[in-house]
């Protein structure tokens, strides 16, 4: 479906139960413009398209949160628009393809200002605190008085419609959760009081 809604891309429903704050960014009146669809919608078209969320965005200041929202949904829609995706292919959408076209626009959403760098390596972290070898899909680095800190950490376990990710997404969550324990060991070692997010990709679920 052509529209961040009704593909389940956003869920409404859900965010005004779990997730208020988000609500809050976007007036109501935004949301009025996504809900406006009929019950019947064979032979209809839908009523959210590029052209439209382009101009929903552009009433938005580009440093504003509600911008980096909006531009947040826009990146899913073009994304969900894709014919892999459409058609639910776990060949077509593997776990290279699905990190390249969703996490380039997820890390800008969540980071769009004081994280400047995100990249596949190792991770310090787990190099100064066990003297292991552990490269998750992507390291965030807060830079702070010409020092960095790692203060994200995101594994994605195969594609969103990967047959069987289980065995895969256990042992990735593990390995986050190491990560994690090893950044908050570091960064306070530093004096330098930085929480760590830890981000899991798997089926079809964001894990925070």
């Amino acid at each position: 479906m052509d529209d961040p809604l009704l593909s389940g891309v956003i869920d409404h429903n859900h965010l005004k139960v779990k997730h208020i704050d988000i609500i809050q960014q976007v007036e109501e009146k935004d949301w009025n413009n996504f809900t406006k669809y009929e019950s019947e919608l064979e032979n209809k078209a839908l009523p959210i398209n590029s052209d439209t969320l382009i101009e929903w965005i552009n009433q938005c200041q580009e440093d504003s949160s509600d911008f980096q929202f909006k531009h947040f949904i826009y990146d899913l829609h073009l994304i969900r628009n894709n014919y892999a995706y459409q058609i639910r292919s776990p060949v077509l959408v593997n776990e290279s393809t699905f990190t390249h076209d969703f996490l380039a626009s997820f890390v800008k959403f969540i980071a769009p200002k004081y994280i400047k760098g995100w990249d596949n390596e190792q991770s310090v972290s787990a190099k100064d605190e066990r003297g292991v070898d552990k490269r998750p899909d992507v390291i965030g680095k807060l830079f702070y008085n010409d020092r960095f800190n790692e203060v994200f950490f995101i594994e994605v376990s195969y594609s969103p419609f990967h047959y069987n990710p289980m065995d895969h997404a256990i042992n990735d969550h593990t390995k986050l959760r190491k990560l994690g324990k090893n950044a908050l060991d570091r960064n306070y070692k530093k004096n330098h009081k930085h929480p760590v997010f830890l981000f899991h990709l798997y089926s079809e679920y964001l894990y925070v």
